[in-house]
């Protein structure tokens, strides 16, 4: 939920038990620069910030509370004008050597969630096809520990199976973008929750 003033550098509040507030750099408005929410049937996200394709992000300072021990869960509330590859959520994704997770629209044009062992140059994934552009939909990528799932508005779309030890890179988590040029998103993000080892850790609505 932004704070503040449209300009750059606005705080992006965690409404999270943690206040892991964010910074949005590129930062030129709410939703209705873009899109009108009411035409796009959009309810409640007005204050939402639009995310304009080229330069517009949110970082989240790492902490050793980001630390992956058994499982992790992620969702976002998303309106996509396009499927090109993008960031949504994720922490070190685009760097190697720092890649832990990430809720992406991958090169191939699917929506995945993604975890990493770096040390092992592992990784394991799942990823679908089914999912909406120029419509508000909720994403969520789940990992136990031993299978990895992603869904849909709710609905599981493909799960896999792996284990997978994720380390603690020091990376930021990043949102609306990734450390791989180009990824930037073009739309809206709401309702970003993160869960780890069962525990919300930090959640932006």
């Amino acid at each position: 939920d932004p704070t503040g003033d449209t300009s750059n550098g606005k705080t992006i509040v965690d409404s999270g038990p943690n206040d892991y507030h964010g910074t949005c750099t590129g930062c030129s408005g709410f939703t209705g620069e873009g899109i009108d929410p009411e035409v796009a049937g959009i309810v409640g996200l007005d204050d939402a910030q639009w995310f304009n394709g080229v330069d517009t992000e949110v970082t989240i300072p790492d902490s050793a509370d980001f630390t992956v021990s058994t499982s992790i869960d992620v969702s976002a509330d998303i309106l996509l004008t396009s499927n090109a590859p993008i960031g949504i959520v994720n922490k070190g994704i685009g760097a190697a050597g720092n890649r832990e997770w990430g809720l992406t629209i991958n090169g191939s044009n699917l929506l995945e969630f993604i975890v990493f062992d770096e040390s092992l140059s592992a990784n394991v994934s799942a990823s679908t096809a089914d999912f909406p552009t120029n419509e508000l939909f909720t994403a969520r990528g789940y990992y136990d520990g031993s299978d990895i799932y992603i869904y849909v508005n709710g609905v599981q779309k493909a799960t896999t199976a792996g284990v997978i030890a994720i380390e603690n890179l020091a990376a930021d988590i990043q949102v609306g973008n990734s450390l791989a040029a180009g990824r930037n998103l073009n739309g809206i993000v709401s309702g970003v929750s993160i869960s780890l080892n069962g525990t919300e850790v930090a959640a932006y609505t």
